[in-house]
């Protein structure tokens, strides 16, 4: 690296000649990008230098992040180091966080010879590049529940996953404790989860059939049904599995506030008229009961003391006419699946000449209202092509931008998207290149896998209406589907052979213990 004005470092590329693509954001979009580049076919003088920038020094495969509470899968086969997986391909990563962009070179020209811009980095190094990609992804959003940030548990990247299974882990060691002091079955522990939709239900199921009769597990979400934009077949098999695994449904009701329950003063009631259950005549243990010993968790002086939390609920029901405060409910721990910020680095505008500030100026604020084109969401405005709107040398993918399908409705933040959104990102970039015409990005939706329990989920196909598999076969078929899609032909391969050790191994575990109770009758009763 070479120093720059103002103390800072300038990276410096191998090559001065060749083009240099600059991808910020590690994540399904940023990485497969890199990773389509680095397969197409180029000469050798316009093959393009590819650096990736993350904060993380790890890929993550969030679809499977839910079994990590299971420990079905390990920490290396969802979350990959970056230096692991580009070890056999030309491009280069850099763990580094992104802290502004200067988007004076794009206004005055878009050649492939030209300069597209810095990105100036959170370690205060700073690249120039000539094409840029934003896929930064997005960033959990608690901002409209007062107290709920620092109380409840995000559920999105890796870190939050081993903080969930931490907590719980101490929950259960809490619980177990209780039980071997007394001998009788002390209360539950009080899990809800806000959102309703895919991540929720996927964690909800996960965590009921984790902690068993240990525990109960709630969902509060202001829609009126679980995965209210998943296919018909898709609701039915969650609402099934969310039965079988007797978690309670809370819906048109959403969460206005968390608070620390040990502080709270205010009167808890529980309310039936907003709340559902997946077992009919049973109330959820989840009411805050200022008498009940376990709602006083926070105070407790053992060593797995877990301070717990009161959410305050609004009803959202079409029949009232005013949402009001309706109840309060207790919970251990709150896991959070709903609400998200995409991120888009901030822009470094050029300082003003003294000759002419003014103009300078008012040329600055120009290019920087050009690049900030957003939606009412935050996120990128994009052409077809996936270029940003007005700046012809970036691109954005994923959370980050906001792309419509056929009917002019934005398509949804999912995996998926991002997969065939790297296709087109890294193919329009070899096209610029080289002077050939830009593809529009067109969605094929392929179908939707969902996880319902360590050997349950739904798989539909996309294009075969009311196709549906349920259970052990489709969660079989959602592992295969998910390592086909894992990121190198050597990490797939490596995962695979750990995965068909496992469930050898499994296997044989299971019909031991057929045989043992087929034997031994008894032994199985007991």
């Amino acid at each position: 690296m070479t120093r720059c004005e103002g103390g800072g470092s300038m990276y410096t590329w191998p090559d001065k000649t060749r083009p240099r693509v600059c991808i910020l954001g590690g994540g399904f979009g940023g990485l497969y990008t890199a990773l389509r580049l680095d397969s197409l076919l180029w000469t050798d003088e316009q093959r393009p230098q590819v650096l990736l920038v993350d904060q993380s020094e790890r890929f993550v495969f969030k679809p499977l992040l839910y079994e990590l509470l299971t420990q079905d899968v390990t920490v290396w086969e969802i979350a990959p180091k970056f230096s692991e997986l580009l070890r056999s391909t030309g491009v280069t990563f850099l763990q580094d966080g992104v802290q502004a962009v200067d988007v004076g070179g794009h206004v005055a020209d878009d050649s492939v010879s030209a300069t597209g811009g810095r990105v100036r980095l959170a370690s205060g190094v700073e690249v120039e590049y000539d094409w840029l990609v934003l896929a930064l992804g997005a960033r959990t959003n608690m901002a409209f529940a007062p107290g709920a940030k620092g109380r409840a548990l995000p559920f999105s990247t890796l870190d939050d996953a081993l903080a969930v299974d931490r907590r719980l882990l101490l929950l259960e060691k809490r619980w177990d404790a209780a039980k071997g002091e007394g001998g009788s079955t002390p209360p539950p522990i009080r899990v809800v989860v806000v959102g309703a939709g895919y991540a929720g239900v996927e964690l909800a199921c996960t965590v009921a059939e984790r902690l068993g009769g240990r525990g109960t597990v709630e969902i509060v979400d202001p829609a009126a049904a679980v995965c209210p934009a998943a296919a018909a077949g898709n609701r039915r098999a969650a609402e099934r599995a969310l039965k079988e695994r007797g978690v309670h449904l809370r819906l048109t009701s959403k969460v206005t506030s968390v608070a620390d329950a040990a502080q709270s003063s205010s009167p808890s009631s529980f309310s039936t008229t907003h709340a559902q259950s997946t077992q009919p005549d049973t109330t959820p243990s989840h009411a805050a009961d200022p008498s009940s010993s376990s709602s006083s968790s926070s105070a407790d002086p053992s060593p797995f003391a877990v301070p717990a939390s009161l959410l305050s609920l609004e009803s959202v029901s079409p029949s009232s006419s005013k949402n009001q405060v309706e109840h309060q409910i207790e919970a251990d721990i709150v896991l959070w699946t709903v609400g998200s910020s995409p991120v888009l680095p901030a822009v470094d505008s050029p300082a003003p000449a003294p000759a002419a500030p003014a103009a300078a100026a008012a040329a600055a604020g120009e290019a920087a209202s050009q690049w900030l084109q957003r939606t009412a969401r935050g996120q990128a405005d994009v052409e077809e092509s996936l270029q940003v709107k007005g700046l012809k040398r970036v691109f954005a993918l994923g959370d980050a931008a906001c792309v419509l399908d056929g009917n002019g409705r934005p398509l949804p933040a999912t995996a998926q998207v991002a997969f065939q959104q790297a296709d087109y990102v890294g193919w329009n970039i070899w096209a610029a290149i080289n002077n050939r015409p830009l593809l529009p990005f067109r969605y094929q939706h392929l179908g939707e896998l969902v996880l319902l329990g360590s050997k349950d989920a739904a798989a539909s196909v996309g294009f075969i209406d009311d196709f549906l598999i349920e259970g052990r076969a489709a969660h079989t078929a959602r592992k295969l589907a998910y390592l086909y899609r894992l990121p190198t032909n050597e990490h797939r391969a490596r995962v695979g052979v750990s995965w068909l050790t496992r469930a050898i191994v499994d296997g044989i575990s299971e019909a031991q213990n057929f045989i043992a109770a087929a034997t031994n009758p008894q032994a199985e009763s007991k």
